[in-house]
């Protein structure tokens, strides 16, 4: 399925396990977490990278791999001519994306919200920077102060968001789809999961705990579409019934 592809392409090209159409949970993730009895960490440099920015395909081979597993990336990537911004560029990203506090920069945030009553909200972001704590790149005997700052707002309520979540509802009713025709549930148990994905339903959540509605602000879905989701999985028993991201 195009499903199980994408997730083993991500697993070999990360150097990780790829465990599929096995019902043995404990077993699967006492391989996951088990530690080899002793592990060997090489690295590679190649000696002439051309730097075209594209992918570089690289293959490891042992010469008796008898009792051995080999985890490795599949290959790598060069960058362009204009590698040192190209670099400064993926470090950038690197931090904006990190979910790692940096505490190196002495900087200072504070932000504001502004929700007029006519007109569009607005987020606003006062960034003070201690420059004197600073310390600027030496190069050709002078001091580079140039100073680039890059903010960025990360929303978790968005319509991605809810749609990821309920895919995962519907991956859980095919789930229980497979358990069921091997006789591990029955019935009530189906029904219990259904009631159980209604009552964490955002519409439900937020009306117990403010009396209101927001759908601008759901996280997971509605409790009715939690239901559908997983009712469509369990129906289907079928990874591609669960194409939340084209389904309107």
């Amino acid at each position: 399925m195009a499903a199980e592809g994408i997730l083993q392409d991500l697993t070999q090209g990360t150097g990780g396990i790829y465990i599929h159409n096995n019902d043995g949970f404990q077993a699967a993730f006492d391989r996951l977490a088990a530690p080899p009895e002793y592990s060997y960490v090489l690295g590679f440099q190649p000696a002439e990278a051309k730097p075209d920015g594209k992918f570089h395909p690289i293959k490891i081979r042992l010469t008796n791999e008898k009792g051995l597993t080999i985890e490795a990336r599949r290959g790598y990537y060069v960058l362009e001519k204009d590698s040192e911004k190209q670099a400064a560029r993926l470090e950038v990203d690197d931090a904006l994306f990190s979910r790692d506090p940096r505490n190196e920069i002495p900087v200072v945030l504070q932000t504001g919200y502004i929700e007029p009553n006519n007109g569009d909200p607005t987020v606003t972001l006062l960034v003070k920077v201690d420059l004197k704590s600073l310390h600027f790149r030496h190069a050709s005997e002078r001091n580079l102060d140039s100073l680039s700052i890059v903010s960025a707002l990360f929303n978790e309520a968005s319509p991605l968001s809810v749609r990821l979540e309920l895919q995962a509802d519907c991956y859980a009713g095919i789930w229980g789809h497979t358990t069921a025709q091997r006789r591990i549930v029955d019935e009530s148990d189906i029904e219990s999961a259904l009631n159980a994905a209604a009552a964490v339903g955002d519409d439900r959540l937020q009306r117990m705990s403010t009396g209101r509605v927001s759908p601008e602000t759901f996280t997971h879905g509605t409790s009715a579409q939690r239901v559908h989701w997983f009712k469509r999985g369990f129906d289907s028993g079928d990874l591609s019934a669960c194409d939340t991201f084209r389904t309107r």
